[in-house]
């Protein structure tokens, strides 16, 4: 399977080369594949039945940084590359750090570039590269019903609604925070969107006995435990240490 990743651009033009004197058709498929989705598969599946050998040019980190933002991609480009690698459809794997693949069709000179449905035709970036040699453009793949930016905004929601990790008031006090007082509904919301106004993050910590500070607070935390929350507050902006997730 990783034989079929080559990071070289000479040997992946040399490879080609040789299969284009064997009479073998090359077709050049290109793009971030940053969460393999049915989309991908579909579309690569189809692009590899136009022809012999199908090569994939895979947007390196960091063109999809510049592309999509400092927070992308979600999965590096050499497990990308190895995902792909993985496919049945797919011959050869290669990086590519450019803004686009034009340098590249232009070295490889592939007989077909395949684009994905939301392109026609026509409106492929690289037209006018493919077509100065001789090439084709073709389109390939399903509708375009699935992205990789939804499926990460879905697991983002669904990060949301997950439980976050308990911390401890050693673990708050670590990472810049100091706590404030006790609250319940409405008070808790109340004080919580004040901090926040004030631009400090705001983390409200579940109710332990060791928090109990006077007989009133305690008949509160014997009455209704779970209702209550401490209010612990920092300066907007510090550090997070560790990378444990803060409850909001």
């Amino acid at each position: 399977m990783k034989n079929k990743i080559v990071s070289d651009r000479g040997k992946l033009k040399g490879i080609v080369d040789k299969l284009k004197a064997k009479g073998k058709r090359i077709v050049f498929a290109n793009g971030c594949f940053e969460v393999l989705h049915v989309g991908h598969v579909r579309y690569l599946e189809a692009a590899r039945k136009l022809g012999d050998v199908l090569v994939v040019a895979v947007n390196s980190d960091e063109s999809v940084s510049r592309l999509k933002g400092p927070a992308r991609p979600v999965v590096n480009e050499a497990e990308r590359c190895e995902i792909l690698a993985a496919l049945e459809c797919v011959d050869y794997v290669h990086v590519f750090g450019e803004p686009n693949p034009r340098d590249l069709l232009m070295l490889l000179k592939p007989d077909i570039q395949a684009k994905g449905t939301d392109y026609t035709a026509e409106t492929v970036p690289e037209r006018d590269v493919v077509l100065s040699y001789g090439g084709k453009v073709e389109i390939a793949g399903d509708p375009k019903d699935h992205s990789s930016t939804d499926f990460i905004g879905k697991l983002s929601a669904l990060a949301q609604q997950a439980p976050k990790i308990a911390l401890t008031e050693a673990d708050l006090g670590s990472i810049g925070f100091r706590k404030r007082f006790i609250a319940d509904e409405p008070r808790l919301s109340e004080a919580a969107d004040m901090y926040r106004e004030l631009g400090e993050d705001v983390y409200l910590k579940p109710l332990e006995a060791e928090d109990l500070a006077g007989a009133d607070c305690t008949e509160c935390y014997k009455a209704n435990p779970g209702k209550f929350r401490v209010i612990f507050t920092r300066k907007r902006g510090q550090a997070e240490q560790g990378g444990r997730q803060l409850e909001k």
